[in-house]
């Protein structure tokens, strides 16, 4: 068992790495407008291992994927400091999405994501999903992100099937686009993430 452990881990990490590294090589053909490439940036499979595996043989011997990944899409893209940065909705196997940051040296490939999830502060009335980001540097220096998401509606009967009632949220009204932004600083440069303003 032990073997076929490490075995199997050895093959997801170099699956995983080859996946990362892999150049995306411009298509010959294109409209003259945009150019096409081979591959898509960022998948599903881009995400770290460590969030889909638990990866301690004691606890999980079979090494079977814990957290299902679905997709990744509906990216937002900004350059900010010398990278490029995806701010991707990751969407899990529960059809619940979160948002996750992912760089790469060039825009096109090597796109590697960052060890930690966004933490999107709710205030107190939670959401069900998030998703779309969009960010956008602003002149003060801060960057601002805006999403929709989706509440519970309360006038829905307890028993509906949807009782979604989708909303567009920005950080910067409730408070919280400067923590928000500030853990995705703190987190590349190893810091801890700060509490949400108020």
């Amino acid at each position: 068992m032990k073997k076929n452990f490490e075995k199997r881990l050895d093959e997801l990490k170099r699956s995983h790495k080859e996946l990362i590294k892999r150049k995306n090589r411009k298509k010959e053909s294109s409209n003259g407008i945009y150019e096409r490439f081979e591959h898509p940036v960022l998948t599903a499979k881009h995400t770290p291992l460590f969030w889909r595996y638990d990866l301690n043989k004691g606890t999980n011997p079979h090494l079977m994927e814990r957290f299902g990944i679905n997709a990744v899409f509906n990216s937002t893209a900004i350059k900010w400091k010398k990278k490029y940065l995806l701010v991707a909705r990751v969407e899990g196997v529960n059809r619940k999405s979160f948002f996750a940051v992912a760089e790469s040296p060039n825009g096109v490939d090597n796109f590697k994501f960052w060890d930690h999830p966004i933490t999107i502060p709710e205030n107190g009335n939670p959401d069900v999903n998030i998703y779309d980001m969009r960010v956008v540097q602003h002149e003060d220096g801060w960057i601002y992100g805006i999403f929709c998401t989706e509440r519970r509606d309360p006038k829905a009967p307890e028993f509906a099937v949807n009782r979604r009632r989708p909303k567009e949220d920005a950080w910067r009204t409730n408070g919280a686009a400067r923590a928000v932004w500030l853990s995705l600083v703190g987190q590349a440069r190893g810091e801890a993430s700060p509490s949400p303003a108020g």
